[in-house]
């Protein structure tokens, strides 16, 4: 450390500095990944929270292709699983490694879910939103998997490139021995 000056501090702070807009970046270009990841979390969450909710009489019949499915607990803990499973991913691609081929599944199940909610909601007897959202929520996803099966073929390619250049100084080496 330097007696003069910020050293240790000044060279900290520019790491903290690099990681944050590292991670702006990330976050803007994984937008829709984190959205729906929040979206799915926060549901089950709160339909936690709110067991009766898919059976309360107030709510009419929008509901009851959800209970045609499964009940409230199991949403929820779909919902918590999925989302939550996919936000740890994208938090730990953004932060630490690449993880295309986690990505890619997360964004599979998650428009799984998500199409079953656009039938549930389908499948009531009056009209509602629920259809028109949720089914464009599992397009976001269907792109999403497809940033990461297209992120998946890159990394693979780099790692590919990096074995084959490891290869070559492998053998350079045995050949000066």
């Amino acid at each position: 450390m330097r007696a003069s000056g910020g050293g240790v501090k000044d060279h900290n702070m520019i790491v903290l500095t690099r990681q944050i807009e590292s991670g702006w970046k990330h976050f803007q270009a994984r937008f829709s990944e984190w959205q729906n990841a929040a979206i799915l979390f926060s549901l089950g969450l709160y339909l936690n929270l709110h067991l009766d909710m898919l059976t309360n009489p107030a709510a009419g019949d929008i509901f009851k292709g959800f209970v045609a499915v499964m009940g409230a607990p199991s949403w929820a803990l779909v919902g918590i699983l999925v989302g939550g499973s996919r936000l740890a991913a994208l938090y730990v691609n953004g932060a630490h490694t690449r993880t295309p081929l986690v990505r890619l599944v997360t964004a599979f199940f998650s428009a799984g879910v998500f199409t079953q909610i656009a039938n549930a909601f389908a499948g009531a007897s009056s009209p509602n939103f629920g259809v028109i959202v949720f089914s464009y929520l599992v397009l976001a996803d269907l792109y999403s998997a497809f940033r990461a099966s297209a992120d998946l073929t890159f990394v693979s390619k780099t790692l590919e490139t990096k074995d084959s250049s490891e290869s070559a100084r492998v053998v350079q080496f045995s050949k000066r021995a």
